[in-house]
């Protein structure tokens, strides 16, 4: 339960920081909780989607499964290593995305 614990909470610090630097997305900080539930301000959820699937190999669970076309679920647990790497390739799929 430590163990788990220790990964949330770094993980969850990863993200936050991560959503703050990024003007094209809002959300509420998370304190609690295995997700997040960004909305995407530009562009469409299922570019991002395609374009973070196929050049980055990552994956987020896209805002229309939740009818909520805009926002896409991150999932919080993973090893930091690779949840670090994955909120990277977010970072830069966001960069690439055309507005």
């Amino acid at each position: 339960m430590a163990r788990a614990k220790r990964i949330l909470e770094n993980n969850r610090a990863v993200l936050n920081d991560f959503l703050e630097s990024r003007e094209e997305l809002k959300v509420l900080r998370s304190e609690f909780g295995t997700t997040s539930f960004p909305l995407l301000l530009k562009g469409s959820v299922d570019d991002l989607w395609n374009l973070l699937y196929d050049k980055y190999d990552t994956s987020f669970v896209p805002g229309r499964f939740f009818e909520s076309q805009q926002h896409f679920r991150i999932g919080m647990c993973c090893e930091p290593e690779l949840f670090k790497i994955g909120v990277e390739r977010l970072g830069s799929a966001l960069d690439d995305l055309p507005a």
